[in-house]
C-alpha cells in the first residue's frame, strides 16, 4: 500500500493524519509510566473512572503497535541469526571482562585498543561489542597499523590464548559475529498481505490514538500542576522567561 493510501485511511478511520499516529506510542508510553508511577495523579484521573482497566487497555494497545508491521518487511529474525543474537549476548560481557582483567597491568594499551571503553550490552549492542572485539584482536595479530607494537601485542594474544581466548575461540566468536549480522533471504509479500499489513499497522496505532487522545485530555483538565503535567509528557520543563511557579516535585507511588 502507498504511502498516500495509508495517510488516506488514517484520515478516513481516525480523522487524524498518519504522521500524528506515527508519534502516538512515545507519548502514550510517557503517559503510562506517569499514571503508573504518581499516585496523585492517577487519583486525579481515578475522579473520571481512569481505573486499573482503563491502564492496562492503554498497555494493551501500546503493545498491539509493537506486533505490526509495515507490508513486506522481514516480520521474524531467522532462527539462526537470533541463536547467533543469543550466543553473542550472552558472551559479550565475559568477554569484556576477561580481556580486561588479562591485560589491565599488563597491556593496558591493548585493553584500551581493543574494548575502547565499552560496556556490557545486550541484542545487537553485545552482537557490535563482539564484532569490535573481534576486530581489535586480529589488528593486534596482523593489522599493519600496529606494526609498531607488534611484539607487545603479540606477548598480550599470547597471555589471552592461556586464558582461554585462543584462535580457535577467536574463530568462533568471529563466526558469532558473522551470522549475526547477516541478512536474512526473504520472499516478497504478495500484494493482498502488504495492503493488509498496512491496514493493521495503521489500526493499531490509531485505536491506541483513540486511547490516548480521550485520557490525555482528561488529564489535561483534571490534573492543574505542571511537573505532573510534565510526568505524564504533556507539559515541558520550564524555561527561564516563562511565567508560572516552579513545580513541587511528587514522591512517585512504589508501583
Amino acid at each position: 500500500m502507498p504511502i498516500e493510501e495509508r495517510q488516506q485511511l488514517a484520515l478516513k478511520l481516525y480523522n487524524v493524519t498518519l504522521e500524528t499516529l506515527e508519534t502516538v506510542p512515545s507519548r502514550a508510553l510517557d503517559f503510562l509510566r506517569g499514571t503508573g508511577r504518581n499516585l496523585a495523579v492517577f487519583a486525579s484521573l481515578q475522579r473520571r473512572g481512569y481505573d486499573k482497566t482503563a491502564h492496562q487497555q492503554g498497555w494493551d494497545c501500546l503493545q498491539a503497535t509493537g506486533k505490526t508491521t509495515l507490508g513486506g518487511a522481514v516480520k521474524e529474525m531467522d532462527p539462526e541469526v537470533a541463536e547467533a543474537v543469543a550466543q553473542a549476548d550472552a558472551r559479550d560481557g565475559d568477554l569484556i571482562k576477561g580481556i580486561n582483567a588479562t591485560w589491565k597491568r599488563r597491556f593496558p594499551a591493548q585493553a584500551e585498543f581493543v574494548l575502547r571503553g565499552m560496556k556490557p550490552s545486550t541484542g545487537m549492542e553485545a552482537v557490535l561489542n563482539c564484532r569490535t572485539i573481534v576486530l581489535g584482536l586480529q589488528a593486534l595479530e596482523n593489522g599493519a597499523e600496529r606494526a609498531p607494537t607488534r611484539q607487545q601485542d603479540t606477548e598480550a594474544l599470547a597471555l589471552l590464548a592461556k586464558r582461554g581466548l585462543g584462535p580457535s575461540e577467536r574463530k568462533a566468536l568471529a563466526a558469532i559475529v558473522e551470522k549475526a549480522t547477516s541478512t536474512p533471504e526473504t520472499r516478497p509479500a504478495t500484494p493482498a498481505q502488504v495492503a493488509a499489513d498496512d491496514e493493521a499497522y495503521v489500526r493499531a496505532l490509531g485505536e491506541l490514538w483513540v486511547w490516548y487522545d480521550e485520557w490525555s485530555e482528561i488529564a489535561r483538565v483534571e490534573v492543574k500542576r505542571r511537573d505532573r503535567l510534565m510526568l505524564l509528557g504533556l507539559a515541558h520543563r520550564k524555561f527561564p522567561g516563562e511565567e508560572g511557579p516552579d513545580p513541587v516535585p511528587d514522591v512517585p507511588s512504589n508501583g
